[in-house]
């Protein structure tokens, strides 16, 4: 899944996004302040479901050196997440990961436009 660099003006480090949908001027301007922290490492990363979180975005990566920030977690951890035991033992997958990953990818929808309401 290919990202782009966010023109958000006024952004110290590069804000990279996997999403494929637009960001509110409340959004950029969350977006800005993440990417002027001082501790942050390399860049800031936009997941597919990224969305308005308290203090930053819900559904971004901040990676950090020398520091740890609970809070960029966006206050909404856990918001389309669950974890599933699989069958799979580690011996089995062997060379087979990426196959896997992308079936993965193929079977569920992530990002706002590739969801779709089950009614």
């Amino acid at each position: 899944m290919p990202y782009e660099k966010l023109p958000i003006g006024g952004a110290h480090r590069e804000i990279l996004s996997w999403a494929n949908h637009e960001f509110s001027f409340e959004e950029q301007s969350m977006l800005r302040n993440v990417s002027r922290l001082p501790c942050l490492f390399k860049h800031v990363a936009l997941m597919p479901d990224a969305h308005l979180g308290k203090g930053s975005m819900v559904g971004s990566v901040v990676a950090t050196k020398d520091a740890v920030i609970p809070a960029t977690v966006g206050v909404d951890i856990g918001c389309g997440m669950m974890a599933v035991k699989t069958p799979f033992k580690s011996g089995i997958l062997d060379g087979k990961l990426k196959d896997l990953r992308l079936a993965i990818e193929e079977a569920i929808p992530v990002g706002f436009h590739d969801y779709q309401r089950v009614s």
